[in-house]
């Protein structure tokens, strides 16, 4: 399956059973945000935890994931760090 690279440009909290927001660059936005639909999956360069697209922001840069089972977080430690690598699977 084709997959997409993003890079998280500012972290944000990913606590357990919440929503994690993954803000892009402008350019990123540009040319990704419209490519996403809700519930393609996702999975993190740092950590093994899978999510699902859970809203999409298209007039902004940004997007969230909802965790899936059974992670019930997506980040790590507690948040999802800036220059993490988020695949998404198309």
């Amino acid at each position: 399956m084709p997959t997409l690279t993003l890079t998280q440009q500012i972290a944000s909290q990913a606590l357990r059973g919440q929503n994690t927001k993954v803000t892009l660059s402008t350019a990123a936005a540009q040319a990704n945000l419209s490519s996403l639909s809700v519930g393609m999956l996702c999975q993190g360069s740092t950590f093994s935890a899978k999510g699902y697209i859970y809203s999409i922001d298209s007039v902004g840069n940004s997007f969230e994931i909802i965790p899936a089972q059974p992670d019930f977080y997506f980040g790590a430690e507690g948040y999802l760090k800036s220059s993490v690598t988020v695949t998404v699977t198309l």
